[in-house]
């Protein structure tokens, strides 16, 4: 089994050999809902999470809007729990989610930059 969002890079001989091949669509706002949803509800019956309602007015908000997978909703969630934790913090604040949201953010742009430098530099060379 292969996942990949980069099939413009197969070569020729890598699509020959892919035998069924199934195209997911981008996550609506609904479907972004769910997933942090799925996995702050948890850490909140758990009593992990500090003031619930804030947290989910701002995803609500601001973050459903952005351009996130499943997994970086995840990584998003559990990085801000360690980070609440490496802080010593009791429970998991809006804040803290804040800041792992800005590096994801930060890192996609840089990712997004530096990959259309090489491609540029890949078509001139």
């Amino acid at each position: 089994m292969l996942t990949t969002n980069q099939i413009a890079q197969f070569d020729v001989a890598v699509h020959s050999r892919i035998h069924v091949a199934i195209k997911y669509t981008d996550l609506n706002k609904s479907q972004k809902r769910a997933i942090f949803m799925g996995f702050l509800e948890p850490l909140n019956d758990r009593g992990v999470v500090r003031d619930m309602k804030d947290i989910t007015d701002w995803l609500e908000e601001d973050v459903v809007e952005i351009a996130l997978d499943g997994r970086q909703i995840r990584n998003i969630v559990t990085s801000a729990l360690g980070l609440a934790r490496a802080q010593k913090k009791e429970k998991l604040e809006k804040g803290h989610l804040k800041q792992v949201l800005s590096n994801v953010k930060d890192f996609k742009g840089e990712f997004i930059r530096q990959m259309e430098k090489y491609r540029t530099e890949q078509q001139q060379g």
